[in-house]
């Protein structure tokens, strides 16, 4: 993109259109997809107007909040309760999953419906895996930490603008295409090293959630939570547009 060129889809398909065609790979490649995300930020209108947009998520992501503290204070059988899904804790994980998923992230008509219910999927997949409920049961929950549960927000965040970055230059690079994107795979695994690390590396949960995700401990405020929650979404777009600060995995 030339200097002093403003973002725009145009821009952002040429940079991902070149990886997709294998015109450009390797080392330059990943570097054209990071610039291309970076691209499709800009071109939503900034992080700021970014995350406006991302209202669904946004309303999971409170939801979700509001879950993990209830486990925090009250423990998975009372927070389970107060979402309406405690008659399947002594189902399989899975069907645990797929029911607190339908609280969290109720499945609508549109597309950014669907976006949040995707990333809501997929956080639930990692955090069960990583407390190892398939295994010890969904009171295996009852031993995440605070910390954990600040971290698992952030994962959820990271999720989302994937789910929609990705989501967006599928359509805006299909729409000028007649077919499929040989490369979409390699694109789709660089965009998510990349915005993994751009958030994960650069946002510091202390400023949303306290000192090891202290504020879970305390009885979630929806109110004030959810101010909380727009502004941690503006800054993970904020930092995604940016570029990252402290280096990446690089490997695609």
């Amino acid at each position: 993109m030339p200097i002093g060129e403003p973002p725009t889809w145009p821009s952002t398909r040429r940079l991902i259109g070149a990886v997709g065609t294998g015109r450009v790979g390797g080392a330059a490649g990943r570097e054209n997809v990071r610039s291309g995300v970076r691209s499709a930020v800009g071109a939503m209108g900034g992080a700021r107007r970014a995350a406006q947009l991302s209202t669904a998520g946004s309303q999971t992501a409170g939801r979700f909040a509001s879950f993990l503290s209830g486990v925090a204070t009250g423990g998975i059988a009372s927070a389970a309760r107060e979402f309406g899904i405690a008659e399947f804790l002594d189902r399989s994980a899975d069907v645990f999953l797929l029911r607190l998923a339908d609280a969290l992230a109720p499945t609508g008509a549109l597309t950014e419906d669907a976006v949040a219910r995707d990333a809501m999927d997929d956080t639930l997949l990692e955090l069960f895996d990583q407390m190892a409920v398939p295994t010890g049961g969904v009171l295996a929950l009852d031993r995440m930490t605070p910390a954990l549960m600040a971290d698992a927000l952030l994962r959820y965040v990271t999720n989302y603008i994937y789910t929609r970055v990705i989501n967006a230059l599928t359509a805006h690079i299909h729409a000028k295409s007649n077919g499929i994107i040989p490369r979409m795979r390699e694109i789709e695994k660089a965009a998510r090293h990349y915005i993994e690390d751009a958030v994960r590396l650069d946002i510091d949960t202390t400023a949303f959630f306290g000192a090891q995700g202290a504020l879970f401990a305390a009885r979630w405020d929806a109110g004030e939570g959810q101010r909380v929650i727009d502004r941690l979404f503006e800054e993970s777009y904020g930092v995604v547009q940016a570029g990252l600060r402290h280096g990446d995995r690089g490997a695609a």
